[in-house]
């Protein structure tokens, strides 16, 4: 950003994982030596806030004081990922880990449905579809866990469920 004396308000962006602002990752250098300056303290940059870390600068004597502002805009998350994955029924292969998207499920041959649950990484995930009561209509199916991340980005988890006589417990 370039700066320019009348000008009190900035606007700048950073990406989501930049968490904060402190005062040492803002430059400000005194036209005046003799004026005073004051940042403001770290502040914590969030997705859904106006972020705004102010600067105050005084002159030598006290008698003028101008502040300036600076907007950070964090930019959302584009994280599309699950914390748990689990079902009533069967065995998840492999065991769940966030960074697996495609699992397969082994359920007894006579099951007719099984419920899965899951829950988001973090409270900016929205899981749109995929949870709860499914229906086990073939030997083999395919059932996703659809998510949309904060930024809108789209993904999903694929669960095959595979009905077999051969279980290990």
């Amino acid at each position: 950003v370039t700066f320019n004396p009348s000008v009190t308000e900035y606007n700048i962006k950073v990406p989501n994982s930049k968490a904060t602002l402190t005062p040492n990752e803002v430059k400000a250098t005194l036209s005046d030596p003799n004026a005073h300056i004051v940042k403001d303290s770290t502040i914590n940059l969030s997705t859904k806030t106006d972020n705004v870390f102010k600067v105050t600068v005084t002159s030598y004597d006290g008698e003028v004081t101008k502040e300036y502002k600076i907007h950070v805009t964090r930019e959302k998350s584009n994280l599309i990922e699950l914390d748990s994955l689990s079902t009533d029924k069967g065995k998840l292969s492999p065991e769940f880990t966030p960074g697996t998207k495609t699992y397969d499920l082994y359920v007894y041959t006579n099951e007719t449905d099984v419920t899965i649950s899951a829950e988001p990484a973090n409270d900016d995930i929205e899981i749109t579809s995929g949870t709860g009561l499914v229906t086990i209509t073939e030997d083999e199916q395919e059932h996703k866990i659809n998510l949309r991340a904060e930024n809108g980005d789209t993904g999903s988890y694929t669960i095959t469920i595979h009905r077999s006589i051969l279980l290990d417990d």
